[in-house]
């Protein structure tokens, strides 16, 4: 017992001589409050590039990245498991426009080719993945800036039926002048399922797999807007609502697009029960071969329709430059002072060539674009009602551009691949690199040569039926500044070439006036008798200045 005691002892005199010496130490420091234990997720190395940076206090997923933030130019939301995801976007494209040259500035009210500052796009995008291999986009745009009656000649027929006499009693009444137009519509709206890379099934409104162009994003486009032969043939309407099977091959081989379509254009229904197959398909060829061979794309587009004449009344599209001048307009009044119509009916085919090819500093494109539409002609306020056609004809012809965009700072990595159009998504392990400023000068040329004859297929064609040569070039320069791929300064220059364009009726008699050689219009043919002669007589071209500044992720 006694033993004991003196071990207990010992012990106890050991752990005092113990404390006292850490308490003379800690004695010397300041006191410092040691704030309680939180634990944190661990560590992760950043990925290259604009990938995830995750704090290490923030929350992260099973996968080790972050629930919410920015890779390369998309914000986004996940759950912890990878589950669902949402993307946010939007596109605010700010334009200017300066149309100049002979008979422009004696243009009359509301003719459109104002210089002037407006809202281009004003595009909200939430897009989004869910289990691996379901991906969606709701667009909607909230431009474009516009006017209604422009110049003061719009009207409208308030009518009533008397309740003692039967007899309809209409008035005319004057629309508001130069009055906003509000345009708001969706854009893009679709579903897409992912089996694979090389197969994908895309459903809903989006842009129609014809041309490079049509299937690059808007953000992208060397210029600011699609070419001639893009923007009157190959794909005027841009998008339609339909079905379409999707995909690319290891390598980047081969990439196609093929679907079917309403046909008609975006937010409306099919208005004869036709379906339009429209299809791309593009390769690189060389993908596999060393040197500047490699990176060659070339592809073909194809376009077939049916429209039945009993239920499709819409114009044909009017053909317009940059700017949105119109050479060329699907109305005409005959010699019996009726409005006539040009409408597409029966037959419709497009086919298309593209070629893409960056080497160094250069990027060189080229499309060609050729149509063989059926027509017909209809008066005013008799589109539809069959059979009420004045005569059936044809619009045939071509159109191209060839485009050279030189990398003078930067170089197109900052930008995405042309005629690449695919959902929203990211890839954590592999995100895009930094992107940094970037300069891009360009130059294109354009031509487009259509023959429309009122009556080849049927009927007798009017004196004043607009049948002859359609013909257009265009010269343009551009220069783009790439803060980032997101932000971009564009300023276009286009010389519009309209050779023998003349007026369609002589200022005095005896002058010259429209002829079946030439039915492409400048603006000074525009212009009324007396109001600047020389340049309606003499004047072939438009010149436009364009500006754009935008924002798009």
């Amino acid at each position: 017992m006694y033993a004991r005691c003196i071990g207990i002892a010992a012990l106890v005199s050991t752990l005092s001589v113990n404390a006292l010496a850490q308490a003379s130490e800690r004695a010397t420091d300041p006191p410092v409050d040691t704030p309680p234990f939180v634990p944190t997720a661990p560590s992760i190395a950043a990925p290259p590039g604009d990938g995830p940076v995750p704090d290490a206090r923030g929350t992260v997923g099973a996968d080790g990245y972050p629930l919410a933030g920015r890779v390369g130019e998309y914000f986004y939301l996940r759950d912890a498991h990878d589950d669902f995801r949402i993307y946010f976007g939007g596109k605010v494209h700010v334009d200017a426009y300066v149309p100049f040259g002979p008979g422009v500035s004696s243009a009359a009210a509301g003719s459109g080719i104002e210089p002037t500052v407006f809202l281009r796009r004003a595009r909200p995008e939430l897009s989004g993945e869910f289990l691996g291999h379901w991906q969606w986009t709701v667009a909607g745009e909230l431009g474009r800036t516009a006017t209604a009656d422009g110049n003061g000649q719009t009207d409208s027929s308030s009518c009533s039926v008397s309740a003692k006499t039967g007899a309809l009693a209409c008035a005319v009444r004057s629309a508001a002048v130069q009055s906003p137009s509000y345009t708001a519509q969706p854009t893009d709206v679709f579903i897409n399922y992912r089996v694979a890379d090389a197969l994908n099934l895309e459903a809903g409104q989006f842009k129609i797999p014809f041309s490079m162009e049509n299937r690059t994003s808007e953000n992208y486009t060397p210029f600011l807007e699609s070419s001639l032969p893009v923007r009157t043939l190959g794909a005027p309407t841009l998008r339609d609502i339909g079905v379409m099977v999707w995909g690319e091959t290891p390598r980047r081989l081969v990439h196609y697009e093929i679907g079917v379509f309403d046909g008609d254009g975006p937010d409306v229904t099919n208005q004869d029960g036709n379906f339009d197959p429209i299809g791309r398909v593009f390769a690189h060829p060389f993908a596999l071969v060393h040197g500047p061979i490699n990176t060659l794309q070339i592809g073909v587009s194809g376009h077939v329709g049916v429209r039945d004449a009993r239920t499709v009344g819409y114009d044909y599209p009017s053909l317009t430059t940059q700017e949105g001048y119109a050479f060329w307009r699907p109305t005409y009044t005959d010699s019996n002072g009726n409005l006539i119509h040009v409408i597409p009916s029966n037959r419709q085919l497009t086919g298309g060539v593209e070629l893409y090819w960056p080497v160094s500093i250069v990027d060189l494109s080229s499309e060609l674009v050729v149509a063989d539409h059926d027509t017909r002609e209809a008066r005013d306020g008799y589109q539809t009602a069959y059979p009420y056609t004045e005569r059936y004809g044809t619009m045939t012809g071509y159109s191209y551009y060839v485009e050279a965009a030189v990398w003078l700072v930067g170089d197109r990595q900052f930008v995405r691949r042309p005629g690449y159009l695919d959902p929203p998504h990211i890839d954590f392990a592999s995100p895009l690199q930094p992107s940094r400023s970037s300069v891009e000068l360009l130059a294109k040329f354009e031509q487009l040569r259509l023959d429309y004859s009122s009556a080849s297929r049927g009927g007798r064609a009017d004196p004043k039926s607009p049948d002859g040569t359609i013909s257009a070039s265009v010269v343009s320069f551009g220069v783009n500044l790439w803060a980032t791929r997101r932000v971009r300064l564009s300023v276009n220059y286009d010389l519009n070439l309209f050779p023998g364009s003349e007026p369609v009726s002589p200022s005095v008699a005896g002058d010259a006036k429209q002829s079946s050689a030439q039915r492409a219009v400048a603006p000074a043919q525009t212009l009324a008798s007396g109001v600047n002669d020389a340049a309606r007589e003499g004047a072939h071209t438009l010149n436009e200045l364009s500006a754009r500044v935008a924002v798009g992720f």
